[in-house]
């Protein structure tokens, strides 16, 4: 790979330095297509993406015509190394100049090791390790001014991979904050999990696990989303001709509610068993799950769970909530079955040129919510089970404890200036399902607006226009949230435990090339 790599770059020096930069054929016309697909949206875009007090005076837009001269000099003296034990190739960064590698390598490029100024890496491993693929964010360490420029170049499968170990880390992120609030919590009674995606990644080789141990885990103060759909007219056609007739032959158990100010808000469906709820999971429908082939049992495993809980008298009481308010497209109540014209969610198309547009573009599947991964509707959609009282509570409680953590964070800002940010600042629904009692659970349908998966900041993108062809945007798009609260920790599946530190490390041959390797599940128990 070393080789041929020095190949090409051999071959677009000698173009650089003897093409004409104006000439239709010439290499810079090549750049300047990579400017465009890759870099100049995110260059002029950053902003979108980074927090409202994020400061970086570096991070200046460009155009490819101030990139154009510097390209000579940014491929001239470029080094390509073969990074393993047989080339004993090294990284040499010298103090009073710069230095400009292509690093190419296996092991020992994979984890626990630092490039400097590192900004472009291509990721071909296969690999099924967790802790592995999280060492690629810190390859590119945290430099002012470079994060419009890093890119990762990775395939379908590892992006796959790394999303379902974001979810793990996510997970583990909430139990030290809820660890941090209690003082009173230690390792011997909050131990640290992780939670383990069975058939799919491993969290790291049995080596290192060695001091761990299985424990259940759960769906336990969850919230679970169908965040990915088929864009496809079969699937899109059957999901709702089959919940539309479900919907009306149950019609006369659905309640109207109302909001605060007496205008209709949702419909409830108090069901009697948990067979009823299941009812909805059997239906057909769009969810995309790359994880499950046949994609025949979407939701087997929340099943099995909750039906787990119900042996010990948990989870049997559940609301069945389709929401009746948002910025779409009406449905008429002639074609819903239900009593009242319901206006459509939006979950609004995906910037062109992202990953996920491209996953639309190019496979039909549409990530709603994009990045944040995200149909729920907000807080208040979790309420659904709570009186006004609890309600109240949970709010007061949730609105003092942020006060808390920010004036904690922000030593030196005014109080007036922290509550103001505490006003702002909405109540999550996870709030609301912590009040939720043991028995009870909650499904939010919602039906979105498939005209809105084709436009983006309410604009259509022409690229879809084909897509959008093949299906009646007038057939909802269906979405499902369902909300579980805190339940007896005993139920459930698999996390990986940390027991004990071991002082001795049993050698491991494959980790020799490893610099600086981080365990992962470890603590002291004293």
């Amino acid at each position: 790979t070393r080789d041929l790599v020095q190949k090409y770059v051999n071959k677009l020096t000698n173009d650089l330095n003897n093409d004409s930069p104006s000439s239709k054929n010439s290499v810079y016309i090549e750049f300047e297509k990579i400017w465009y697909k890759h870099y100049a949206y995110i260059m002029e875009s950053i902003w979108d993406y980074l927090p409202d007090d994020y400061e970086d005076d570096f991070l200046q837009a460009k155009t490819f015509g101030e990139i154009k001269p510097l390209l000579i000099k940014a491929i001239s003296d470029m080094e390509v190394k073969a990074i393993n034990s047989e080339t004993k190739d090294s990284l040499i960064y010298p103090d009073d100049s710069e230095k400009k590698y292509i690093a190419i390598g296996g092991n020992r490029l994979s984890r626990g090791f630092t490039l400097e100024g590192l900004t472009i890496n291509y990721f071909i491993r296969n690999t099924n390790f967790s802790d592995t693929l999280l060492q690629m964010g810190r390859w590119f360490g945290y430099r002012p001014g470079y994060i419009d420029c890093c890119k990762l170049f990775a395939t379908k499968d590892a992006l796959l991979k790394f999303d379902q170990t974001t979810i793990t880390i996510e997970d583990l992120e909430q139990k030290f904050i809820e660890m941090n609030r209690n003082p009173e919590n230690t390792p011997d009674n909050f131990a640290l999990r992780v939670l383990k995606h069975p058939g799919v990644l491993k969290l790291t080789r049995p080596s290192i696990l060695k001091n761990t141990r299985e424990v259940n885990w759960s769906y336990s103060d969850h919230l679970i989303q169908t965040t990915k759909f088929h864009i496809e007219k079969r699937k899109i056609e059957n999901s709702w001709k089959y919940l539309a007739s479900h919907i009306s032959k149950l019609k006369s158990k659905f309640e109207i509610k109302y909001d605060p100010k007496g205008k209709p808000d949702y419909f409830e469906y108090q069901t009697k068993s948990t067979d009823d709820l299941f009812q909805f999971f059997k239906l057909p429908n769009t969810f995309y799950d790359p994880t499950d082939k046949d994609e025949k049992n979407y939701f087997s495993t929340l099943e099995q769970y909750i039906k787990l809980c119900n042996e010990k008298g948990k989870l049997t009481k559940w609301s069945v909530v389709i929401k009746v308010k948002g910025d779409g497209s009406v449905l008429k109540s002639s074609d819903s079955g239900l009593s009242l014209d319901i206006h459509k969610a939006v979950r609004s198309g995906l910037k062109p040129g992202t990953r996920w547009a491209n996953e639309l573009l190019n496979n039909h599947i549409f990530a709603a919510g994009g990045g944040s991964s995200n149909i729920f509707g907000g807080g208040k959609d979790m309420q659904i089970r709570l009186d006004p009282s609890e309600i109240t509570s949970a709010t007061k409680e949730f609105k003092s404890q942020l006060f808390k953590d920010l004036k904690s964070k922000y030593k030196d800002l005014p109080e007036k200036e922290i509550q103001k940010k505490v006003d702002n600042t909405g109540v999550p629904e996870k709030v609301f399902r912590k009040m939720m009692s043991d028995e009870e659970g909650v499904l939010v349908i919602y039906l979105m607006d498939l005209e809105s998966v084709f436009k983006y900041n309410k604009k259509e993108v022409p690229e879809l226009n084909n897509l959008k062809k093949t299906v009646d945007t007038n057939i909802p798009l269906i979405g499902y949230a369902i909300g579980i609260p805190e339940v007896d920790s005993s139920i459930g599946g698999n996390y990986l435990e940390s027991i004990f530190h071991q002082e001795e490390e049993e050698s491991d041959e494959e980790n020799e090339d490893f610099e600086n390797y981080i365990e992962v599940l470890e603590y002291d128990n004293s």
